[in-house]
């Protein structure tokens, strides 16, 4: 990494957050351009870093400041100003100048960048390092839990609600929107769902499966909106703005109730980790009612939806401000 400038600091620290500069959408890099946002509403100068000139991801609608490397460079004053960083730059973490901040979106990616070998220095266990932000409580309590030398703190999530906006049950299609991680079990599942209805064991032949990647959020939105179930079976996450963000839209979800999804998932949505029998018969459960048993199932629509309004902007907004009144109040000590 080129060394910055050696000019003057500016009064107030600069917030720089790296953001990879690519399209393909993901969660990450959206609350990434979030948080540059929020802090710059609240009189805060923070900007977006991505290595190209005149880079901006379009996948989803933003205005946000961004800054290219040069740039970064030619004002970043060491002294003063922070640079938060993604957890699976790994030991990259450390090439770039000035007192650091990680942004650990997913503990898993955060320690699985390392591989099977002991680097040569954990970044986290270097003295640039100021703390750690992370999204869920699970995730904050095993970075406690490996590094209690550093202040770890947890940041909120909001759902976009006037993106991601309620449909009523019977307005619903015969639709399965399914996020195709942990392949190994989402396929057993599928094929054993597929398989029944084969004999006329359910009737999953009148419904469409829809397999969610790389959607932009508008079109995301739109299948959402559309779906009467949707399955998300991962839980090697950060927190899973997916899941939340199919409630808000008034999906019936089904996942695993371990580790993150335990934040976020009603009693009435979640299963024990690993019961694909349970799962399939709630999706199978769900298909046999719709649309004859309506009222129990936007009662089910209904408690999924409130747990989403509660991943409020309000409540986001609040949890970064702390999070960064914390972080700069610890260095002034």
């Amino acid at each position: 990494m080129i060394a910055p400038s050696k000019k003057q600091p500016t009064k107030a620290p600069r917030i720089f957050y790296f953001c990879y500069s690519h399209n393909n959408p993901r969660g990450g890099q959206k609350r990434t351009y979030e948080h540059v946002d929020i802090l710059n509403r609240h009189g805060y100068e923070a900007y977006v870093l991505h290595l190209e000139k005149d880079y901006r991801i379009h996948w989803f609608e933003n205005k946000t400041r961004t800054i290219d490397i040069d740039t970064f460079l030619s004002i970043f004053r060491a002294e003063r100003d922070y640079v938060v960083l993604p957890e699976d730059l790994g030991g990259k973490i450390l090439e770039f100048p000035g007192r650091k901040v990680i942004f650990n979106k997913n503990l898993y990616y955060g320690f699985s960048i390392f591989g099977r070998v002991k680097p040569a220095v954990y970044p986290y266990l270097h003295p640039d390092i100021i703390g750690v932000m992370t999204v869920s409580n699970h995730n904050t309590d095993f970075l406690r839990f490996a590094y209690p030398h550093l202040t770890v703190v947890k940041v909120d999530h909001s759902v976009d609600s006037e993106m991601f906006v309620c449909r009523p049950v019977l307005a619903k299609k015969r639709q399965i929107a399914v996020i195709p991680k942990s392949p190994g079990m989402l396929k057993s599942l599928y094929h054993m769902l597929i398989s029944r209805s084969e004999r006329g064991h359910n009737n999953l032949r009148d419904y469409e499966w829809v397999w969610l990647s790389d959607k932009p959020q508008r079109e995301l939105s739109t299948i959402l909106q559309d779906s009467l179930i949707f399955i998300f079976l991962s839980v090697e996450e950060g927190l899973g703005r997916a899941p939340i963000e199919a409630m808000a839209c008034g999906c019936l979800v089904a996942g695993f109730c371990s580790g993150p999804p335990r934040e976020y998932l009603p009693p009435e949505f979640g299963f024990e980790y690993g019961d694909l029998i349970g799962i399939a018969r709630f999706v199978e459960d769900i298909a046999e009612s719709f649309p004859d048993n309506i009222e129990h199932l936007q009662c089910l629509s209904d408690v999924g939806r409130n747990r989403a309004l509660a991943f409020s902007r309000v409540r986001e907004e609040e949890s970064i401000l702390d999070a960064w009144k914390g972080l700069l109040s610890q260095e002034s000590e």
